[in-house]
């Protein structure tokens, strides 16, 4: 008995190729997935910008400042941290210091005698370790 047909198979190249493409392509969808599960995945914090500018006022009055951030993400946030970051008259605030804040704008927001000329304010999500 033999069997005779018409129609060609794919060729061993195009299958590779194909195999390839498909691998390259799970690869890619499952990356994206295993991201979104990481230690902040389900958080997108940022300050409210307007005009491609963050708002933060200084508010004369109460002598501290204001701003609001926002969670864009789908997990809810227990706590954040505010890193401040900037140039201090010359020098540099630096961002390891964990009481830069509360050395040059008081402990809750107060601004200080000696006020940075630039002022980053990077918040950060805090993870209880269970």
């Amino acid at each position: 008995m033999s069997f005779k047909s018409d129609k060609k198979a794919v060729s061993p190249l195009i299958a590779t190729v194909l195999l390839i493409a498909f691998a390259v392509s799970l690869g890619a969808v499952l990356l994206t997935y295993m991201t979104s599960l990481g230690e902040c995945g389900g958080v997108s914090i940022e300050i409210p910008k307007l005009n491609n500018k963050p708002q933060i006022c200084y508010n004369s009055n109460t002598n501290k400042l204001d701003f609001s951030v926002e969670n864009s993400g789908r997990e809810d946030i227990d706590s954040l941290k505010l890193t401040l970051t900037g140039v201090l008259h010359g020098g540099s605030i630096p961002d390891n210091d964990p009481g830069a804040f509360s050395k040059y704008f008081g402990r809750h927001g107060e601004v200080a005698d000696v006020m940075p000329n630039t002022v980053a304010i990077k918040p950060s999500v805090v993870r209880d370790s269970m």
